[in-house]
């Protein structure tokens, strides 16, 4: 069932089992995975189904540390930021849910065995309905080379991307907007904003929570259970926000809600200038099209040997190819990748003359593509060396609340984003390492970044935000050191939860969204429990 906040009366109330407050990823992979059984369901979302500026201002805020974009790493509308991601999928390994002696505050309190058999599922909800096979099988599927030969500082690594329509990746807005409006159980409210938990006397029981529209329509929910699911950096905001029997903010007893808050930092971090203009690189590490279907990207992380050894934190590195302009092959591919992402080239008549006189060197690359899958071999200027760094949690880097109200008048959050040398260190080691290989094999020459050389905090200059909100309401045993529980439940209340990357102890180096599915589904299973109990 659909209804729309802003069509009902002032003073709208509803019970149910179960409210999940936020409409992206994890909100969405519970609800569907809950479609059909006896428990009643409110799933509300902020916004409606497209973009919608004014509803986009809630998310406003300041950042005052190393700079986060709050308006533009986040979609406030249903489907979440699955709206505009980049479908880019892989799983934490081992070693990023390992406590590691020289991280303070790392490991989860739970295993890649317990994790497992939730991402099975996750990848069918995220539409990777493909075996997931391991990286071996895939680079053989891919006909693509290894680098375990070349190196012990780094492993090869696979990424996968979740389907894509128009150069749009899996939207689940779109994917389940029908099987969760078409359930009898299941009430999506839509202009729907949290702006207040109301809790009993003690702090410790949410008795009900305050929705609004920006159209003015006031109205309250009342449920069993509840689960915030409204990104890393909205959780936190949301609980700080808190109410007159809990002022510091739901889960806050212990002042750690909204700390630890983490990103991956993202950089150039290299440039490899080749000996050879077709670089046999880009036949191992690229954007490949499997027999399968599957889009899959083949990079480098960090190997867990190196982790262990030199005292880092984990990092993955992916080759960007600047081919000579001028080369027909380079405007062929400009020419596809526009409209593969659902564009029109911007100077398509300029680029089809540069296909058209080098036509000879294009054909070859044009069968590599269309009948192998294979990407073109550019004539090649030089490759970017981009990097995602694992952040180690930082107790000073953290989301507070601010003096100023957004419209509905909730505090607006204040980010204060923090960076240590070690995710410096970690980078610098990594290229060291890339660059002695690859001129020991005769590759070519690696170049460091200035900013993997600053002599002080100067080098945060060169790196930027991913957009990926990590660990402000961070999962451990410990309610000193966490605001959720091994099952996602606040520490000192007995009915809220929280699902989202905000739960994640560590951010390791991968994108986020695929892990975020998986817990949600853990946690949707723990719920089913406590309601069947």
């Amino acid at each position: 069932m659909l209804t729309d906040l802003r069509r009902l009366d002032s003073g709208f109330a509803k019970e149910v089992d179960l409210c999940i407050i936020g409409g992206g990823a994890a909100g969405i992979a519970i609800a569907q995975n809950l479609v059909g059984l006896g428990i009643q369901v409110c799933l509300v979302e902020s916004g409606g189904f497209d973009y919608e500026n004014e509803t986009q201002q809630l998310y406003a805020g300041t950042s005052i540390g190393q700079p986060v974009e709050l308006l533009a790493g986040r979609v406030r509308s249903f489907g979440g930021s699955t709206n505009h991601w980049g479908g880019r999928c892989a799983e934490l390994s081992p070693t990023e849910v390992a406590r590691r002696p020289w991280i303070p505050d790392s490991g989860w309190p739970l295993g890649l065995d317990e994790l497992e058999p939730y991402y099975r599922r996750a990848r069918t909800v995220c539409g990777l309905e493909a075996d997931w096979a391991s990286v071996d099988d895939v680079l053989q599927k891919l006909n693509a080379s290894t680098l375990d030969d070349f190196t012990s500082a780094a492993t090869t690594y696979v990424w996968r991307f979740a389907p894509s329509d128009g150069g749009l990746f899996w939207n689940f807005g779109k994917a389940y907007y029908d099987v969760i409006r078409r359930a009898s159980n299941i009430n999506l409210l839509v202009h729907a904003n949290l702006t207040k938990f109301e809790t009993n006397a003690d702090g410790r029981h949410v008795t009900g929570v305050t929705v609004r529209s920006l159209s003015g329509v006031i109205g309250k929910i009342s449920a069993k259970h509840y689960v915030l699911c409204c990104s890393g950096i909205e959780n936190a905001r949301l609980l700080l926000v808190g109410n007159d029997h809990a002022p510091a903010g739901l889960g806050n007893t212990h002042d750690v809600v909204g700390r630890y808050f983490m990103e991956h930092p993202r950089a150039v971090a290299a440039t490899l200038f080749t000996n050879d203009r077709l670089s046999t690189l880009q036949d191992v590490f690229n954007e490949f099209t499997g027999p399968d279907g599957v889009r899959y990207q083949v990079g480098l992380a960090l190997s867990q040997r190196a982790q262990w050894e030199g005292e880092l934190l984990n990092c993955s590195a992916v080759f960007e190819y600047h081919g000579d302009p001028e080369a027909g092959t380079t405007a062929a591919r400009e020419i596809w990748r526009s409209l593969r992402d659902g564009e029109w080239p911007s100077d398509i008549a300029a680029d089809a003359w540069r296909v058209a006189r080098d036509i000879h060197s294009v054909e070859p690359n044009l069968e590599r593509l269309f009948l192998h899958g294979r990407p073109s071999l550019l004539p090649l200027q030089f490759a970017a060396i981009i990097v995602d760094i694992e952040q180690a949690p930082n107790r000073e880097s953290r989301i507070y609340l601010g003096t100023k109200r957004d419209v509905l008048g909730v505090r607006e959050a204040v980010v204060d984003w923090r960076l240590s040398d070690l995710e410096r260190q970690t980078v610098r080691r990594f290229m060291l390492e890339l660059g002695a290989d690859f001129a020991r094999r005769g590759v070519g020459r690696l170049r460091l970044e200035p900013w993997v050389d600053a002599p002080d905090g100067s080098w945060k200059n060169g790196v930027y935000e991913a957009f990926h909100y990590i660990g402000s309401t961070r999962m451990s045993p410990d309610p000193r050191h966490g605001v959720v529980d091994v099952d996602c439940g606040v520490h000192g209340m007995d009915n809220l939860f929280v699902a989202g990357s905000s739960v994640f102890p560590t951010s390791g180096h991968v994108n986020p969204t695929l892990t975020i599915v998986a817990l949600a589904l853990r946690l949707a299973d723990h719920l089913k429990r406590r309601m069947a109990a």
